[in-house]
């Protein structure tokens, strides 16, 4: 009998030294997440008190070893705070809800609207990405609009979501090229996402806002096309992820029958990440 207690004691004694090992490296690694995350914004200040980069492609010519990450850059005058993606051939920029009410030149900040990069928070914390663009039948025909408080070409936000500035604006087709009642949508992940037009209803954009004095209208709903890009989009890496200031509410409308869908819908906020190219010499 003693013998038995002896050898449980033993078995439940070294299970919960290994326990107290986990944790102690647990506690290690958060605290190295935590001094390499200071570390990463001394870095930022350090460089910023210097040189004030236009755009998350200056600070990558300046220096490609620049990681993915925070940092402020001066478009304009005023500081912009920005999360930089540097991935392979293009990297992308994503302009926080902080400074979203700061003047910006915002075709400074891409070199290419042929695509663009969503990403997701979902209501469960998960951040998802989505890379979206234009069906393939009308590739040569039209590019991306991205543009700030404004939607020229363009139909924009409805009556309500309008005056919730200040947004940014992503259009998919043009006005010359969604008035007539054939098969319009977007392309997600490779994949076109398809409606015909039943009324010529013009509509054809994502809209991403920081509503700080007001809520929308309608809130819309949603199916299987209006939700393609969403449960398109693949979960990221933890380290990848960005702070919750840089995702916002948002408001997409299609059709002409395709439909009208806000973030309220599923409780998903949204951040568009504008492509710029990366030049590796």
């Amino acid at each position: 009998m003693f013998l038995t207690a002896l050898l449980i004691c033993l078995f439940y004694c070294s299970e919960i030294e290994a326990s107290r090992k986990d944790l102690a490296m647990f506690a290690v690694d958060n605290n190295l997440q935590k001094i390499t995350s200071a570390l990463s914004e001394i870095r930022l200040e350090l460089k910023t008190l210097n040189h004030k980069p236009k755009s998350c492609e200056d600070i990558y010519t300046e220096d490609n070893l620049s990681p993915s990450g925070d940092y402020v850059i001066y478009p304009l005058q005023k500081a912009v705070r920005v999360y930089c993606s540097f991935e392979g051939d293009y990297g992308y920029t994503f302009i926080s809800r902080k400074s979203s009410g700061v003047a910006l030149n915002i075709a400074k900040l891409y070199s290419t609207n042929k695509f663009a990069k969503i990403r997701l928070l979902m209501s469960n914390g998960e951040q998802r990405e989505v890379k979206v663009e234009n069906l393939l039948a009308y590739r040569n025909q039209s590019t991306l609009s991205f543009q700030s408080n404004t939607h020229q070409f363009v139909p924009g936000p409805t009556t309500g979501t309008a005056q919730l500035h200040p947004f940014l604006f992503l259009g998919f087709l043009p006005k010359s090229l969604v008035q007539n009642r054939n098969i319009q949508g977007y392309r997600a992940a490779g994949k076109d996402f398809t409606f015909r037009n039943c009324d010529s209803n013009p509509n054809s954009y994502i809209t991403f806002l920081d509503p700080k004095h007001g809520t929308f209208g309608n809130l819309g709903y949603t199916n299987a096309f209006m939700n393609g890009w969403i449960s398109s989009s693949t979960v990221m890496d933890y380290p990848k992820y960005m702070d919750n200031s840089f995702y916002m509410d948002w408001e997409m409308h299609m059709g002409g029958c395709g439909g009208l869908m806000t973030s309220k819908v599923q409780s998903i906020k949204a951040a568009l990440g504008l492509p710029f190219a990366i030049h590796n010499e």
